[in-house]
């Protein structure tokens, strides 16, 4: 779920900012032309700098809750600012509400999940399964980032920019339901191997 966020609109944020409108109208259309493609650069160069900012939170954070409250928040916070993208794009708001959204995604996706997946095999793995676990979470993580580079284009064509960015707040919302269900799980484990070893002592 991740990687859908990260690949599918990373790679694709220049489409997203032309189909967005960024860029001003020339005075021809060669002119024209031109100035969209240069308005979505910037633009994208803009919104990429709040990954950055995103990193520098998690990890001001990361002593403060713990990596699933980081992961499961990052998913509810980051789909929040797609869900602001999508209906912003779909009733033609404001480009500083598009923008807001479209920062907030970034921030939350690398403040949370795209900064726990380096942290939590090592954790919820134990020691003799934590080579093959750290295998398998960074299969998921590309196989999410292949589905995500892959299929965005051709359901932007298909369906729209409105409906592709709909089904990216779907996949953090899946994230953040399958982190809060697994995390439960994985705290209820824990509390029994402390009782257990509690006894034994």
């Amino acid at each position: 779920c991740e990687g859908i966020g990260v690949y599918g609109i990373g790679i694709f944020t220049p489409v997203i900012m032309l189909v967005l409108g960024a860029g001003s109208p020339g005075n021809d259309p060669l002119s024209s032309f031109w100035d969209k493609q240069l308005g979505a650069i910037n633009a994208t160069l803009f919104v990429n700098i709040f990954l950055i900012v995103g990193f520098l939170a998690g990890l001001a954070v990361m002593r403060k809750i713990t990596h699933l409250e980081m992961q499961f928040f990052g998913f509810i916070l980051s789909a929040a600012g797609m869900a602001v993208l999508a209906q912003g794009h779909m009733t033609g708001a404001a480009p500083l509400v598009l923008m807001s959204g479209f920062i907030v995604f970034n921030i939350f996706l690398n403040a949370g999940p795209n900064l726990t997946t380096f942290i939590l095999p090592a954790e919820i793995y134990p020691v003799r399964w934590r080579g093959t676990g750290y295998g398998f979470a960074a299969a998921m993580g590309q196989t999410g980032s292949v589905l995500g580079a892959f299929s965005f284009p051709f359901i932007l064509k298909a369906w729209g920019l409105t409906s592709a960015l709909w089904l990216v707040v779907l996949a953090q919302l899946a994230g953040a339901v399958v982190t809060g269900v697994f995390g439960r799980a994985l705290n209820r484990q824990e509390e029994t191997e402390e009782k257990r070893t509690a006894r034994t002592r």
